[in-house]
């Protein structure tokens, strides 16, 4: 009686759920610490992490790799069935988990900040498909790298009067699709001061504004990094409109 109860288990299977549930748990803790150090070092550096949407990033991946995957193992280990048996149950747990993985991580780097476009001296961050939406954005787009922002600065010719008024209105949406105008943030401290429009010291603060928040941030000009992130109690713009 019970016959596939009394069948013994190889060594390097989990003798029970509760076995495979903290096996697994573990092993996915350990891809999510690698996935989470690449989204906080290289994705979203610095302040851009609670600026541009680092901790929505986080919580996709823990949520598909700490929650999806254990609980699927939980569910469906059984150790009543031949080890074959388990065997593809715990492929088909695998294949689902990493599938859902990396949809996820696919969803994370599409909302990375892939370029902090400087206008009027404020960073705007912008995502790979927003500029590749733009006309004419080839250039930028295949600049892009893939592992951090890359920076530039919109330099108005002053013979566009009505970009020079779009720029005092702080229109910087419509402004920062005349990637005609992107150049590369000079390295030089005189030609930086210029475009930041303040003296450089270690922290300069600026007003940042991404697709899921808006602040003030500390912008290092030695290395181009951010530091801390303060976020506005008001939009920018709903504070121009009132």
């Amino acid at each position: 009686m019970n016959q596939q109860e009394s069948v013994e288990l190889p060594a390097w299977l989990p003798a029970s759920k509760k076995s495979a549930f903290f096996g697994h748990l573990l092993l996915s803790i350990v891809i999510f610490l690698l996935l989470a150090g690449v989204i906080y070092f290289y994705w979203f550096p610095g302040g851009l992490f609670a600026a541009a949407g680092g901790w929505e990033g986080i919580r996709i991946v823990a949520g598909v790799d700490l929650v999806l995957g254990p609980l699927l193992m939980v569910v469906i280990y059984n150790v009543s069935k031949k080890p074959l048996l388990i065997v593809i149950d715990v492929i088909i747990v695998l294949v689902i988990q990493l599938s859902c993985l990396g949809a996820g991580v696919y969803i994370v780097y599409q909302e990375r900040p892939a370029a902090v476009v400087f206008i009027g001296g404020d960073p705007l961050i912008k995502k790979r498909k927003e500029l590749e939406s733009y006309k004419n954005s080839e250039g930028i787009v295949e600049k892009l790298t893939l592992h951090s922002p890359s920076f530039y600065y919109l330099n108005i010719p002053k013979t566009e009067l009505d970009d020079f008024l779009l720029l005092i209105g702080r229109q910087f949406d419509v402004l920062a699709a005349k990637t005609q105008y992107y150049e590369s943030l000079p390295t030089d401290q005189k030609r930086l001061r210029k475009v930041l429009g303040r003296e450089l010291k270690e922290c300069v603060e600026v007003q940042i504004v991404s697709a899921y928040s808006e602040g003030k941030i500390c912008f290092n000009p030695s290395d181009f990094s951010f530091g801390n992130f303060k976020k506005a109690q008001e939009k920018f713009s709903e504070k121009k409109s009132n």
